[in-house]
């Protein structure tokens, strides 16, 4: 990390055993370097260690987009260098060694990937004791979108409403302190989400979980006007069965994978119809 106080607590905190400031000094001898950057330093990251790098060297990351890095991989990194795409979906509030244990993270490989740097990406999560999913990387962004960035609009979307106008030139100090920290926070998740290095895929696909959204709110916006109390009761009654219900089985989705590794880094093939 390029901040001192980040690395010193990383190092307190027992996630790694040793920090450097320079980049190719920090990857030099590694075979394995895991990019924990937002998607625009990911790709100038790649791009800086591009020429610098072994062959046979295995590049990840944790990264909240998927499809911007592997698009980017595919055009541009190194036939003997592999990229494999992850992201925890846990963000520990302080480093430790084990802050992802029995959280989601994903892996996004591709047909194209090397099956070996899979494998690796594979063993890392689950010596990290974290629940490992496979998706596309296009799939993978849509749910991201409907999870965060689709909440992150709807934030910025409050705070528009909240301060009357895009560009507020009145003091909103007031306004600020009032905001929930929830709306703060997944302002921060906009901020980390929207850059220029967004594909026109990311934004068809915040578009129709928007639209969705949209909807939604129409429907409950209706329930608020119906004289008649029990849709809007019905609906968060269902919320509320549906969390009870989580939290009495929270049995692993389909597509988890759990128990012994064997030869479980192969599932990833599947998606592709590959054997």
């Amino acid at each position: 990390d390029r901040e001192p106080d980040v690395s010193r607590e990383a190092q307190r905190g027992g996630s790694v055993n040793r920090t450097h400031w320079n980049l190719i000094s920090a990857t030099d001898g590694a075979s394995l370097i895991i990019l924990s950057l937002p998607v625009g330093e990911c790709l100038a990251t790649l791009e800086a260690l591009n020429d610098e790098l072994p062959p046979g060297t295995i590049i990840t990351d944790t990264a909240s987009l998927k499809a911007p890095i592997l698009l980017w991989a595919r055009a541009h990194l190194r036939p003997d260098l592999h990229y494999v795409g992850g992201h925890p979906l846990r963000r520990p509030e302080a480093p430790a060694a084990s802050a992802f244990a029995g959280s989601a993270y994903c892996l996004t490989p591709d047909a194209g990937s090397d099956p070996e740097a899979v494998r690796v990406a594979t063993d890392l999560v689950h010596l990290l004791e974290a629940r490992l999913l496979y998706l596309d990387a296009e799939e993978h962004d849509s749910l991201i979108m409907a999870l965060q960035g689709v909440p992150a609009l709807a934030a910025a979307a409050m705070y528009l409403s909240l301060t009357g106008t895009e560009e507020p030139t009145t003091d909103l100090a007031a306004v600020r302190e009032a905001l929930p920290r929830e709306i703060t926070r997944l302002g921060e998740i906009t901020s980390a989400l929207w850059s220029p290095d967004l594909t026109q895929g990311n934004r068809d696909a915040a578009a129709r979980r928007l639209d969705g959204l949209i909807s939604a709110l129409t429907v409950v916006r209706r329930s608020l006007d119906d004289p008649d109390p029990a849709p809007l009761a019905t609906l968060l009654d269902g919320m509320r069965a549906a969390r009870a219900q989580w939290e009495q089985t929270k049995a692993p989705a389909v597509g988890w994978e759990t128990g012994d590794t064997g030869s479980r880094s192969d599932s990833w093939r599947r998606i592709f119809g590959m054997r």
